[in-house]
């Protein structure tokens, strides 16, 4: 998605596994990799599942009217990811563009380490969601107010401003 190199953005989206269906439930699993760049990262990156997913540059916060997590690394309030005061490093869960939960702050380690970590997103028959990096539950049967999508398209995407990440 982009190199540790100031200014970069990038995605990738795949589109509709079985064109027309209602998703009503799925299990996403992939491996992701920040880090390497400036000692502090940003600015994140973001996984999305939506109809509507933009074609082009999005970063942490995701892009479309669905289901996005995101993975926010630059703490906009001091700059310090260590100090625990600002928003980040944090994963954010969005549906249809709203905020609806965050984690608690993370150890700047524990998301930016350069070394691929699996990441599993799963939205369950009970319409909740679970997700985990690398092996760790971060959210757990969290109810978003899930709706099936139809039309839906996987996503990600990355940027980097003044300082920057890997995000692979």
């Amino acid at each position: 998605l982009t190199k540790a190199i100031n200014g970069q953005g990038g995605s990738l989206i795949l589109n509709e596994l079985d064109p027309g269906a209602s998703v009503s439930e799925f299990t996403a699993t992939f491996k992701l990799r920040m880090g390497g760049g400036t000692p502090v990262p940003a600015d994140g990156c973001a996984f999305s599942f939506a109809p509507d997913i933009v074609a082009g540059v999005f970063g942490e916060a995701g892009s479309g009217k669905g289901l996005t997590i995101g993975f926010d690394t630059y703490d906009n309030v001091d700059a310090n990811p260590n100090n625990g005061t600002g928003e980040a490093p944090r994963f954010n869960v969005f549906w249809n563009g709203t905020l609806v939960a965050s984690s608690p702050l993370q150890s700047l380690a524990s998301m930016v380490n350069d070394t691929y970590v699996e990441a599993m997103v799963k939205i369950n028959s009970n319409r909740k969601l679970d997700f985990t990096w690398g092996g760790v539950p971060i959210f757990t049967d969290l109810a978003i107010g899930w709706q099936p999508i139809t039309g839906g398209k996987f996503g990600w995407g990355g940027r980097t401003g003044g300082a920057n990440a890997n995000h692979f």
